[in-house]
């Protein structure tokens, strides 16, 4: 009797196991495709598009600096495209520069420096997002300069150079974001490494020799 039983329950597990088996093959994927997409939303780094948890941060006007080589006739910025236009929250207005003398590294931007302060004590900054060029409209934004790579410094660590993205009509007025060390920081320099001549090809059929930034976001942990 005590064999009988003995066997019953060997075959009962055996069963058990085996459903349990075929519940997991057929139900295993199915709950992997509705889980993933879930889990990638929470663990997912945040993004010009999607901020996630990060806060925006008011900052002042930045201080731009032009290269020691420039003329006395040069200014950090053309009359009408201040550096504010880079932060009053509207990408069809532009900051743009106004170095005019000097070797042609200067003339589309190259060399200057853009520095923003943080307000109060410093940020923990996890994310800057630019619009970069000038996006008043696509022809606009073909006959002005852009930034190609930018060297980022702050107070948390190492300056990184960051490359930007070429631009198409679909996006010319997109935000996308660069990279630099995160973390607590009173301020940013943005160093322009080199940038993109305008192609003169658009509507406009001009090229400015003017390098241009729409707009640029600070973003903050809470």
């Amino acid at each position: 009797m005590s064999d009988r039983k003995s066997w019953s329950d060997r075959w009962f597990q055996l069963f058990l196991a085996f459903v349990v088996a075929l519940v997991v093959a057929v139900c295993g994927p199915l709950v992997l495709s509705w889980a993933a997409p879930r889990f990638e939303a929470v663990f997912r780094e945040p993004t010009c598009d999607d901020p996630r948890g990060l806060v925006p941060v008011s900052v002042k006007a930045p201080t731009v600096a032009i290269p020691a080589s420039a003329s006395s006739e040069d200014t950090s910025s053309l009359d009408g495209y201040p550096p504010e236009k880079m932060i009053d929250a509207d990408t069809a207005t532009a900051w743009v520069e106004g170095v005019r003398s000097g070797p042609a590294s200067t003339n589309l931007g190259q060399k200057i420096s853009i520095t923003f302060t943080l307000p109060g004590a410093g940020s923990d900054l996890q994310m800057i997002c630019i619009v970069n060029g000038y996006a008043k409209s696509w022809a606009v934004f073909q006959a002005n300069a852009s930034i190609r790579l930018m060297t980022v410094s702050t107070d948390a660590g190492k300056p990184l150079v960051s490359g930007l993205a070429a631009k198409r009509q679909s996006d010319y007025a997109a935000f996308e974001s660069l990279e630099f060390t995160h973390g607590q920081t009173t301020k940013v320099t943005l160093k322009i490494d080199s940038a993109r001549a305008g192609s003169g090809d658009g509507v406009l059929k001009k090229k400015f020799e003017d390098l241009a930034v729409s707009e640029i976001e600070f973003w903050v942990r809470k």
